[in-house]
């Protein structure tokens, strides 16, 4: 009996999923996780106070996204009366 007998043939049903394993192995480097990002609300009191936030003004509440660990300036108007 010769040699090649005994070994088995590729199956060329299986090329698709080696295909498709190669090319994410490839690929998963491109593919990062979004950075995380915390949404930090802003209020004042009295409610209708200016503020700044990273040279912005504002009047009233305010929400903005930002990157974890991110540094930002908050500055208020002193002594501000309705």
């Amino acid at each position: 009996m010769p040699a090649y007998d005994t070994m088995k043939r590729l199956d060329w049903k299986y090329l698709p999923i080696g295909v498709l394993f190669v090319l994410s192995t490839a690929l998963a480097p491109v593919f990062r996780a979004q950075e995380s990002v915390a949404v930090t609300s802003v209020h004042a009191d009295p409610p209708d106070a200016y503020y700044f936030v990273d040279g912005t003004s504002y009047n009233g509440p305010s929400s903005n996204p930002w990157p974890a660990g991110s540094k930002h300036v908050l500055y208020a108007l002193p002594a501000q009366f309705p």
